[in-house]
């Protein structure tokens, strides 16, 4: 298009410029322009949208909070793009800029000409300005959405990977644009979140607002009232110190009230239900496995009455990525809801980066976990194995952060970190006091004080209950135990 070309809109035309902006006859854009803006195709009424907010910048500079919220990725043209990052640049750091300055900070970036024509734009309101801050991001998500629509297309279209990949993939194109349509949302004034939060803090100081119990009124104590919405909870031990156990447990409790999903990465679906059974039923596992007709299974059948209250489902498909568990978590909060989402382990899951050391797939994984446990408002509980350190410390070692397998990441992203400690498993030296003793050592705990609680571990039974009364020491005799029980 020339000088001379132009289109015509609502009965006028608008005509391209030296600097390549649409623009009527007269020259400068004005208040009619502007008007007419929400009556031209969305294309065109974003160019001009981009021309007046640059224009509008260069003539003056106290307009730029009103439009922090662009990013230059947001400009469609290149130019214009490019003289507002430097704008964006200069803004920020409190320095005052015009075409001048502009200018000379591009070293011959841009055309003085070109500058000089978008300062001669009229200076829009407030309220055209937000308008214009709207029609170009609006625009921006437009080619967003049209890049992705691509990408599906060729995604539907490559038969060398599995359809349920592709899947995945095309919903995380979908997802990603979806976060960034809803950025404006992010603050709240702190006048108005501190009367809310008054009221909060008031409900707890009455004993009405609390975490989401664990059935361990000790560890709820310790974690301010039990486990929150947007929480990455780590549980890691050492092989056979009764992690899945803990975690078992824990779900069955929660799930009475909360909707509750695993992901079983290590175990079929088949033993996790024998555990379950167990927990529930109070049974030992062999009875599960092997029932006697005259009184196990009875409390079988006990156990699957109990199971009926519970809001609990799983799965046990093996390796899958952090992308296809979001995907499939995602899923699953719109049908069913979700509140607890428990994952065992971090260790089995896979990744779609095969060139990355181990570590660094860990820490992409765990920063997923995190990003879906805020996403989704639930509580994501991942297991997690320890090196071998503990071990090598020697006897009456505790679990350290630093003993977290293949990711200091782990310990970064997660909001509490829970080792689970058996001295009895971890010592073939310790005395008989120690049979049954559990510590869930809180390592970390980003909303609360850290410390050891003390629990009752019931092999046979696979599952963890209250421990009460004083915890053993080496050279003591067994304290008494009074077993409770998660309800």
């Amino acid at each position: 298009m020339d000088g001379r070309s132009g289109v015509a809109v609502q009965g006028r035309e608008l005509r391209q410029g030296a600097s390549g902006q649409l623009r009527n006859p007269g020259g400068c854009m004005n208040a009619a322009d502007d008007f007419l803006l929400g009556q031209q195709p969305a294309s065109i009424a974003a160019r001009e949208a981009e021309f007046g907010v640059v224009g509008a910048l260069l003539n003056s500079n106290g307009l730029f909070d009103l439009v922090d919220r662009l990013r230059p990725e947001h400009f469609a043209d290149e130019k214009l793009r490019a003289v507002f990052a430097e704008l964006n640049s200069q803004l920020a750091k409190g320095l005052a800029c015009d075409v001048v300055t502009i200018f000379e900070a591009g070293a011959g970036k841009f055309d003085l000409v070109y500058l000089t024509e978008l300062s001669q734009q009229f200076t829009p309101s407030a309220g055209t300005l937000l308008r214009y801050v709207e029609l170009i991001v609006d625009a921006y998500q437009a080619r967003r959405l049209s890049d992705a629509s691509g990408q599906i297309y060729d995604l539907a279209h490559d038969t060398s990977r599995p359809i349920s990949d592709r899947i995945v993939e095309a919903q995380e194109h979908l997802a990603r644009l979806e976060v960034d349509a809803g950025e404006d949302d992010e603050w709240s004034e702190i006048h108005e979140g501190l009367v809310a939060h008054s009221a909060l803090l008031e409900q707890r100081q009455d004993g009405k607002v609390q975490g989401w119990g664990t059935g361990l009124s000790d560890l709820d104590r310790l974690l301010n009232g039990g486990l929150r919405p947007g929480a990455l909870v780590i549980v890691a031990g050492r092989p056979s110190m009764g992690k899945t156990a803990l975690a078992l447990s824990m779900a069955m409790h929660l799930s009475i009230e909360h909707p509750t999903s695993m992901f079983s990465l290590e175990m079929p679906l088949t033993e996790l239900r024998d555990r379950q059974t167990a927990i529930l039923g109070r049974m030992a596992l062999d009875e599960v496995i092997q029932p006697k007709r005259d009184t196990s299974f009875d409390k079988v059948l006990e156990a699957v009455e109990a199971a009926r209250l519970r809001k609990f489902c799983a799965t046990d498909k093996p390796g899958l990525t952090i992308q296809q568990i979001r995907s499939r978590a995602r899923k699953h909060k719109r049908s069913r809801g979700l509140d607890i989402l428990v994952v065992d382990y971090i260790g089995l899951m896979g990744s779609t980066n095969s060139k990355e050391t181990r570590n660094q797939q860990l820490g992409e994984i765990s920063r997923g976990l995190k990003a879906m446990a805020k996403e989704l408002d639930c509580v994501v509980l991942c297991l997690a194995q320890l090196n071998r350190a503990v071990e090598q410390r020697g006897a009456g070692s505790r679990p350290l952060m630093s003993d977290l397998r293949d990711s200091g990441e782990i310990e970064q992203d997660a909001d509490v970190i829970l080792f689970v400690h058996r001295e009895e498993r971890a010592n073939p030296k310790a005395g008989p006091q120690w049979k049954g003793h559990a510590e869930l050592i809180v390592a970390k705990n980003r909303q609360g004080r850290c410390g050891t609680v003390h629990a009752a571990y019931i092999g046979d039974q696979t599952r963890f209950d209250g421990w009460y009364g004083e915890p053993p020491s080496n050279g003591a005799a067994a304290p008494i135990k009074k077993r409770g029980g998660f309800e």
